[in-house]
């Protein structure tokens, strides 16, 4: 098998040669590790998952250009970005200072961003496609994460207890945008579209499966539905989080995948390959807690086995950390994940 078709297989719960493996994302300082490279381009990318014998690479394209405000006297910047966010950026993240949604009743004077504001990021993806032989996944938003940055978090939560029906209908609207964008991806090449939407907490949702079920989970709905109506392509969804509450749901919205699976959220990969194994390829589960950053390469290669050893079962499991390879991560414990991956005897039912 080739690396498209032994990712293929996984999602399609059939048999594969080896164990299927890739990331949402390895850091700069550990691509800069792999291949001595400092300037981080996308054949640093490809060579970097070539480095750790991925079968997949995948590329968040929600449109990162910002237009530079002010530089504070630290060197931190002050951007606007696409949709009308100030923000503060350091060297490792960013902060908004200033939302784009001032008041829920301003919802729908919202501007949202041209399409052709995500041509660097679809531009990159065909050449992913093109340039390396991996199983190239494209990354967009849902609706959750948006919204939550677009009000401000607080905000977020409270309006979507005084105000589910302006929230619900901008979430469609959310679904309906990034949508077109998945489009675009797929036009470009992408074998496959990730929904990143973080929506829960290490002990649950970060609003209540109700409202979930009222206001996120029919535009995610939407959202895959759409994708599928313009090409039937895998289409997997990411969170953090503990899901148990809302697993159903997770897999009512026609998702093909799921990825993270975070360990130290209660999601027992067991029990979900249990339960939910026949309906979702399930990725992740390795934790970067502390198993990666702080565990000796022994300890890594044990667990790693061991999560094979319950996901590989019947298929339908690619393995990676349960978010990405971050820059805490020791190069050793990276490559000790990845080569006892790629040297894992899959032993198939006669």
């Amino acid at each position: 098998m080739n690396k498209i078709e032994r990712i293929t297989a996984a999602i399609q719960h059939r048999p594969v040669d080896k164990v299927p493996k890739g990331e949402l994302g390895i850091s700069d300082e550990l691509m800069q590790e792999l291949t001595g490279k400092k300037e981080i381009t996308p054949d640093v990318r490809i060579e970097a998952a070539n480095a750790l014998n991925m079968d997949m690479i995948n590329r968040w394209c929600a449109g990162t250009k910002e237009t530079v405000l002010s530089t504070e006297e630290n060197g931190n910047l002050i951007t606007v970005d696409l949709w009308g966010s100030v923000r503060r950026r350091t060297a490792y993240n960013d902060e908004i200072i200033e939302t784009a949604i001032k008041d829920v009743e301003d919802t729908d004077k919202l501007v949202f961003p041209e399409m052709s504001a995500y041509d660097e990021s679809v531009e990159e993806i065909h050449y992913y496609v093109n340039n390396s032989d991996l199983f190239v996944m494209a990354q967009t938003e849902g609706v959750l994460t948006p919204m939550s940055w677009l009000y401000g978090f607080e905000d977020f939560m409270m309006n979507s207890c005084t105000d589910p029906d302006i929230l619900k209908k901008f979430a469609f609207d959310l679904a309906d945008h990034y949508a077109g964008l998945a489009a675009r991806l797929i036009d470009a090449g992408a074998h496959g579209i990730l929904i990143g939407d973080d929506i829960a907490y290490n002990t649950g949702t970060f609003i209540s499966p109700q409202s979930m079920r009222e206001i996120i989970f029919p535009a995610l709905k939407r959202e895959v539905e759409a994708i599928k109506r313009y090409k039937d392509i895998p289409v997997f969804f990411h969170t953090d989080g503990d899901l148990r509450a809302v697993m159903d749901d997770i897999v009512g919205c026609g998702f093909d995948g799921l990825q993270s699976l975070q360990p130290t959220a209660n999601m027992d990969l067991r029990s979900i390959k249990e339960n939910y194994g026949d309906k979702l390829c399930l990725m992740g589960n390795i934790d970067i807690n502390e198993l990666l950053p702080f565990g000796t390469v022994e300890e890594v290669k044990k667990a790693v086995r061991e999560t094979i050893d319950i996901g590989i079962k019947g298929s339908g499991f690619i393995l990676s950390t349960c978010n990405i390879l971050t820059r805490d991560i020791p190069i050793e414990n990276a490559r000790a994940m990845y080569e006892t991956a790629e040297n894992y005897v899959i032993e198939h039912d006669e």
